[in-house]
């Protein structure tokens, strides 16, 4: 169970995303901020749900490899996003968002690897201090 809530987050942003993607950008209310950083916070965050797919372990062995992994679906989602998008009425598709959806997605890997080694050192603490 705890494998499947883990997992969750990651499918439920690319949901929201799907669904506010689909919405012209009169009907959106969006931030007054540039829609890049909207793309790069967003896609941060779904790439660092998407480290939630691997476990802790595997990413203190190989954190290039998972970082590469999770940047890269992110980035194959934002490519379908952006598609997407080209085929509603009123938005278009950007290389430039997509590009930010890229970076985010690396950001949010590196945030992932970052908490699982973070994790890592805590629980070798913690094993410490109660050995003592």
């Amino acid at each position: 169970m705890k494998k499947i809530i883990l997992k969750l987050p990651a499918l439920i942003t690319m949901g929201i995303s799907w669904y506010l993607s689909s919405g012209t950008l009169e009907t959106l209310q969006l931030p007054s901020v540039s829609d890049k950083l909207i793309h790069l916070v967003c896609f941060a965050g779904l790439g660092f749900f998407w480290t939630w797919w691997f476990k802790q372990k595997a990413w203190i062995q190989k954190p290039l490899k998972h970082i590469l992994l999770v940047t890269l679906i992110v980035a194959a989602y934002g490519i379908v996003d952006e598609i997407h998008q080209y085929h509603v009425p009123g938005r278009y598709a950007s290389i430039l968002d997509w590009v930010a959806d890229f970076i985010g997605g690396l950001l949010g890997g590196i945030a992932g690897f970052v908490g699982a080694w973070l994790l890592q050192k805590i629980k070798i603490k913690n094993s410490d201090s109660l050995q003592s």
